[in-house]
């Protein structure tokens, strides 16, 4: 099963995939803005990066650093690195920068997961 809901105050979204046979949530799908073009919106940046942090600190609360890690990997995903992993307790997370053809905005998706493979992601 597969819901999204849009998140209009950080222009991205959050998307949960449940587990046919568990029930559980396996994964959680954020995507938010990371950079603003032509015109940067740092206000919206921010607001942007915080709420995935807070998100990410909620959903993984032993994850001591989360923090540096987020931010470091969305700082080097603001730079064009496109992708950077991590696994936590059995859990990837994964920052990926993405850039659609139609949309001005660096846009960054943010997988937590338990599935093995991230080859969805790719």
């Amino acid at each position: 099963m597969y819901a999204m809901c849009p998140i209009k105050r950080i222009e991205g979204a959050v998307a949960l995939t449940r587990d046919p046979v568990s029930k559980s949530v396996e994964t959680v799908e954020m995507s938010a803005l990371l950079a603003g073009h032509p015109q940067p919106r740092p206000d919206d940046e921010k607001l942007s990066r915080d709420t995935v942090l807070r998100t990410v600190a909620y959903l993984l609360p032993a994850w001591q650093d989360s923090s540096e890690w987020l931010t470091a990997a969305l700082s080097e995903a603001r730079r064009g690195r496109a992708w950077k992993t991590i696994k936590i307790d059995g859990v990837t997370v994964l920052v990926q920068r993405l850039q659609f053809a139609d949309v001005d905005d660096t846009i960054t998706s943010i997988v937590i997961t338990k599935k093995a493979s991230l080859n969805e992601w790719k």
